[in-house]
């Protein structure tokens, strides 16, 4: 068709319908069709009917150029000619069009799909159709069903994971109310859901599997509740089981210890300033993550708040729990689980036997995780040794190759525990090691700027030395421009000819006010430009941390009148940066050393820098 009604039927795509007229609204747009059928036959008698009236419907249909679309079916009423016929009148029906729905079948059928597919939320679904929410969920339930009841859809398992979500939260009318998921391990997808969480829930979904395929499960995962053993029984009972949560019911005894020992203490419920509280995370962190720091604040914590030792046993109990995870040799694990079972349940503390006992009711499924699980360690740690820029999941896809499933947490954690850092941090020195190994060759700039109390904004260049904390003020102008930027870099580089002095690294920001001359200025001498990335201020951490120090200690306590009062704040400050103020990461040492002599029984002056802001203290002459 070449006409403007043709061209609309073709993008309707409803096949039988002709487009009568197309209303174009700001957030909707209305389409008002009619069926191509004008001839029509009693189903009864098969007289050749008449057209009575019409029935406007409208129906909503699937979004169109960014517009909500409404059909307006203007859908015939057929009469029947022959006077004794008993049926009288009918509407005409179509193959797109459910009686008395409020979406197209097309409509409802993407709904479903957005639902199942991008899990998006039925109610932005409904948002973007314009109906309300149970139309949307009504859709999903009327094309979803076959899908799950699909007996293609799962196919064999061998690996069975059963777990609890809480489905509604509990209100004024009603309890909690739990569903329990199953899914596929390996291939990690959800296989059903059933409400509830109790075993005779459990039981009722296993009863009615095919035995065939309950009989192909090899390894069930489930948490360490008491129903879900008893739930898969007897039907389950041939497959190895293997709990999860294990460390986390560890980590709920910690938790339990600290909340009892602080009331008990304290007389209350945990406060900010209140030492428990304050390392309640360090408490349920690996030790083997925790850096010096946190070593000494969760001592200090459990020496200040805990003085019966009650919470440092349950910590203790939680990390012997983490060791059996920690290992990948089966024998060992059985042998630091029995000592984990026998130190837990001989404490006097109640929640650390709780725990013992907890452990000793599961102990041989507990050990079941290295003989499903752990053998692939080995490999993995391979994989990213030989391979120091592969990711996670890249090493998970070539587990995948090898028809081994494995995910990117399971990964992440063993190479975590062995010591092998994410790509591409896994080769070579991280970047804190670059610069330490480097420093004596790298210098670093960037700008800062001052703004002036007649609202004058001035921009200053730097250098610093990161080895010795030397710094240099290049310039200071009021237009930093490309020129400006070159000649004040030919300047340094002149003053670093003269002096004889060498370079390899130069490190800046991604600043348009460095410009390609600037860089080859200092490629002229040898120096290389290394270029931060975006928004890495800690790329560049010791120019910023310089601009950091000169601020609080001395151009936010100063107003600042003019360029050349700027220049004479900068002299006298960078005098004393240089000279005279200690540093820590020189070992309180200053840039520009001089000797030190002991004071004796001399006296101490004082020298004021910039008025009295800034204090030096020299032996009297």
């Amino acid at each position: 068709m070449d006409d403007a009604i043709g061209h609309a039927e073709d993008m309707l795509g409803l096949e039988g319908f002709r487009v009568l007229k197309v209303d174009r609204m700001p957030a909707e747009m209305t389409v008002t069709v009619e069926t191509t059928a004008d001839v029509a036959g009693c189903a009864t008698c098969g007289v050749r009917a008449e057209a009575q009236d019409r029935l406007r419907v409208d129906i909503r249909d699937l979004p169109c150029f960014g517009r909500t679309v409404r059909l307006v079916w203007l859908k015939r009423r057929w009469r029947c000619t022959d006077p004794e016929c008993r049926a009288k009148t009918w509407t005409e029906d179509s193959e797109h069009m459910a009686p008395r729905a409020v979406l197209t079948l097309r409509a409802g059928a993407e709904a479903a799909r957005q639902v199942g597919e991008p899990a998006m939320p039925v109610a932005l679904v409904a948002r973007e159709l314009a109906v309300c929410w149970w139309t949307v969920m009504n859709a999903v339930v009327l094309h979803g069903t076959p899908l799950v009841d699909d007996p293609g859809r799962v196919g064999k398992v061998k690996a069975l994971g059963i777990d609890e979500t809480s489905f509604l939260s509990a209100n004024s009318e009603r309890s909690t109310i739990y569903a329990t998921g199953m899914v596929d391990l390996q291939r990690r997808k959800i296989i059903d859901m059933v409400e509830g969480n109790a075993a005779s829930d459990l039981r009722r979904w296993c009863a009615g599997q095919d035995p065939v395929w309950l009989e192909g499960i090899r390894v069930v995962a489930t948490d360490l509740a008491e129903s879900y053993r008893a739930g898969t029984a007897p039907h389950l009972d041939h497959a190895i089981r293997v709990p999860f949560h294990v460390v986390r019911v560890a980590n709920r005894c910690v938790d339990k210890v600290r909340r009892r020992v602080q009331n008990e203490t304290l007389g209350h419920r945990g406060r900010k300033h209140d030492p428990l509280y304050r390392i309640r995370k360090l408490l349920l962190k690996g030790t083997e993550r925790l850096d010096q720091r946190g070593h000494d604040r969760l001592l200090l914590g459990l020496r200040i708040g805990d003085p019966h030792d009650d919470l440092l046993g349950a910590w203790l109990a939680k990390e012997s729990v983490r060791d059996v995870y920690l290992t990948d040799d089966p024998k060992e694990a059985a042998v630091l689980l029995e000592k984990a079972i026998t130190g837990c349940r001989a404490d006097d503390v109640d929640e650390i036997r709780s725990l013992g006992d907890t452990l000793q009711r599961w102990r041989k499924e507990i050990l079941n995780h290295h003989r499903t699980g752990a053998p692939h360690v080995e490999l993995i740690c391979r994989l990213a040794q030989e391979n120091p820029r592969w990711g996670y999941l890249r090493i998970v896809g070539e587990f995948r190759k090898l028809g081994v499933s494995v995910s990117k947490t399971s990964v992440a954690t063993i190479l975590r525990r062995h010591g092998l850092p994410p790509a591409p941090r896994r080769a070579g020195p991280t970047w804190s090691q670059f610069l330490s190994a480097q420093a004596k060759g790298i210098v670093a700039t960037d700008f800062f700027h001052v703004d002036t109390v007649l609202l004058r904004r001035y921009y200053v260049c730097f250098v610093i030395e990161i080895h010795s904390r030397v710094v240099h003020v290049l310039g200071v102008t009021a237009n930093p421009n490309g020129p400006w930027v070159t000649q004040v870099a030919r300047n340094f580089a002149a003053d670093l000819e003269e002096a004889g002095r060498r370079f390899r690294f130069l490190i800046r920001d991604e600043d348009t006010k460095f410009t390609a001359g600037f860089d080859e200025v200092f490629a002229s001498i040898g120096v290389e430009t290394i270029r931060t990335p975006v928004r890495s201020p800690r790329a560049n951490a010791y120019a910023e941390r310089f601009v950091r120090t000169i601020r609080e200690e001395s151009l936010d306590h100063l107003l600042i009148v003019s360029r050349e009062h700027l220049e004479s704040v900068l002299h006298q400050y960078i005098q004393h940066y240089n000279e005279a103020r200690p540093h820590r990461g020189l070992q309180l040492a200053q840039p520009i050393p001089h000797p030190v002599t002991a004071i004796g029984g001399g006296t101490v002056a004082r020298r004021d820098v910039l008025g009295g802001i800034i204090h030096e203290y020299e032996r009297a002459a």
